[in-house]
């Protein structure tokens, strides 16, 4: 009995993680979900589109106010504004200022070709669609034709659309309406149901979908509109979120607006970050993943790798190493994201190196990501990626935090995925690794 029970724990103790590493979730058994959405495509009312008018209307001035004659010299405006601009792409504006209790107001109008005003700012004609962006005086948006006809009520809080395709994703009240005004239609999404007819169906299974740093990923490239897939079935489905290699929940994402406008994210509402997030019918992890904790192992391949490029003195911070068969099934790989620390980038940022001062010094502002093939041969590297700056840009240096190694693409293997820092943003980083 002793004997057996010694073989147990010494079988047991043979399945736990090596020493400082914490061990990713392995796969799990496939869950029936229903990953099919049926489109539904209503047509917009009264929808027209327009080319660029011409018109016979001009600037005048009288008595240091401003107004429109037509080419016979009719007037068309009165001078009794303050600013007036030419037309441009079929509009013109125009500015009165009021003085009300000493305080200055201002009060812009848009004018169409025929000369009639419009309680509204018309500023981008798009050719692809022949219909101008439009926003009111409470920052609403719309689409109006030549005439400055509401085509899309100006009602939407925010815009987000690819140019060229006529695809615009606008945002009301936390809620998306999604249209193709190429088509003149609004596209409605709804779980597939088989007793119903669509205009067309998608399944999601078809495209690698990924959030990421909450930037929504389609086939490996940020879809801030929703173009190449809607936001309304992303928003169905159920995602599972992973933070620091841990499968974390399975949920809805909500919808979230960014520092930019016209830029939709993916994300969860009062909860803290997550490393990425994939549609629950997806495993990231079919074969075992760990982070390892002991960086002095590697510290002879950071070394390496510095030395390399001339700037061994730099001091260095190590974001994560992340272990797997991610090569091969009969060896375990490493990937290693370091950078410079933080502390030298502020010491330094208004110093502008030369050559000879980056050569003198043996520094640099660099990030890295060294693939190891076997981690039993700790004297073998390849350079996954770098940047090596001598100068410090918060703009032009974007820098790369190393997150996690996950199959998150549907391309066989596994993809490094990282966060981009940049002065005013941030962005994904993704790598395929593929099996050799």
């Amino acid at each position: 009995m002793k004997k057996l029970l010694s073989l147990v724990l010494s079988f047991a103790l043979l399945l736990l993680p090596a020493c400082g590493e914490e061990n990713f979730p392995t796969a799990s058994e496939e869950k029936e979900i229903n990953t099919k959405f049926g489109v539904i495509k209503e047509a917009i009312p009264d929808f027209e589109v327009s080319q660029i008018p011409e018109t016979d209307l001009f600037v005048f001035e009288e008595n240091g106010l401003y107004g429109y004659k037509n080419s016979v010299g009719e007037i068309i405006i009165p001078a009794e504004y303050n600013v007036a601009n030419g037309f441009y792409n079929g509009f013109a504006s125009v500015r009165k200022d009021y003085n009300i209790d000493g305080v200055e107001f201002v009060d812009w109008k848009s004018v169409n070709y025929k000369g009639e005003l419009l309680d509204f700012s018309v500023y981008e004609y798009d050719e692809n669609i022949g219909l101008w962006h439009a926003q009111e005086k409470e920052g609403k948006y719309g689409y109006v034709n030549a005439e400055g006809r509401e085509i899309v009520p100006i009602i939407y809080d925010t815009f987000a659309y690819k140019y060229g395709t006529g695809y615009v994703s606008a945002l009301k009240e936390n809620e998306i309406t999604e249209m193709d005004l190429k088509e003149g239609v609004i596209k409605r999404y709804e779980p597939f149901d088989e007793s119903k007819s669509y205009d067309e169906v998608i399944d999601a299974k078809d495209y690698d979908l990924l959030v990421c740093n909450n930037m929504f990923l389609v086939n490996g490239e940020r879809d801030s509109c929703g173009y190449e897939f809607p936001f309304n079935a992303s928003l169905d489905l159920t995602w599972d979120i992973y933070r620091d290699g841990n499968k974390a929940d399975s949920t809805k994402l909500n919808l979230m607006t960014g520092p930019y406008d016209g830029v939709y994210y993916l994300g969860k509402d009062g909860e803290a970050a997550f490393d990425f997030a994939v549609p629950s019918f997806k495993n990231p992890y079919p074969t075992p993943a760990a982070k390892d904790a002991n960086t002095e192992k590697y510290k002879g391949i950071m070394d390496s790798y510095l030395k390399e490029r001339g700037i061994s003195k730099t001091p260095r911070t190590v974001d994560n190493i992340i272990t797997g068969n991610f090569l091969s099934e009969d060896k375990t790989s490493a990937v290693i994201g370091f950078r410079v620390t933080d502390e030298f980038m502020n010491e330094r940022w208004d110093i502008s190196w030369d050559e000879k001062t980056y050569k003198e010094n043996e520094a640099a502002f660099f990030w890295a990501m060294l693939l190891v093939p076997d981690v039993n041969d700790l004297e073998t590297y390849e350079v996954l990626d770098d940047t090596v700056s001598i100068q410090v840009d918060a703009v032009m240096y974007p820098r790369v935090k190393l997150m996690t190694v996950a199959d998150v693409s549907n391309e066989e293997g596994f993809d490094v995925v990282g966060l981009v820092s940049m002065y005013e943003g941030w962005d994904t980083y993704i790598k395929h690794l593929p099996k050799r």
